[in-house]
């Protein structure tokens, strides 16, 4: 599997910042301006946007794909997860994410130069449901578990005594099975 190192610095978008974390790819990426989620017990739709800090902060790309959350050695101080977990993750720039939403009331001194909503590091999603159909169109294949390409739509895992696993036709056929 391929790997993800993500990082974001504090800024007033996100002031905590979060410490490098690690995360194993297991589908190809979604990338677009913006995505809806939602939030809340209401469930209440927002836009959520990646954020740079180039320029005193702007929005940048933001982007969807489905990981492995990657234990941290210290979990108490990175922010990250004691175990590995599996969920879809949503990121951005140097900055983190910005959650659009005209209701929020700024932080005088802090983000009140910045878009209605907050900052955070990342935003983690446990149910597909919650992503949209374009998003979960691409972040719901998988990739190969042996050289990290991407799998045709209908690709089919293998069966192994020890269970599934998720191969390109060239790794199967070259005996990594």
């Amino acid at each position: 599997m391929t790997t993800l190192q993500l990082y974001v610095k504090a800024t007033s978008n996100y002031p905590d910042g979060l410490p490098l974390q690690g995360f194993e790819r297991l589908s190809p990426e979604w990338t677009g301006e913006s995505v809806l989620i939602p939030f809340g017990p209401e469930g209440r739709l927002l836009e959520v946007v990646g954020w740079t800090d180039l320029f005193t902060g702007r929005p940048c790309a933001v982007h969807v794909l489905r990981v492995r959350w990657l234990p941290h050695q210290r979990p108490d101080i990175s922010g990250g997860p004691d175990q590995a977990i599996e969920g879809y993750l949503v990121h951005g720039g140097n900055s983190g994410v910005r959650i659009l939403d005209d209701e929020a009331e700024p932080t005088p001194g802090v983000d009140d130069h910045l878009p209605r909503g907050w900052g955070r590091p990342l935003v983690w999603i446990e149910d597909e449901a919650d992503l949209p159909f374009a998003v979960l169109a691409v972040v719901s294949r998988h990739l190969c578990e042996s050289c990290g390409g991407e799998l045709t739509i209908g690709a089919n895992p293998y069966h192994l005594d020890a269970g599934e696993v998720w191969l390109c036709d060239k790794c199967a056929d070259a005996g990594e099975v």
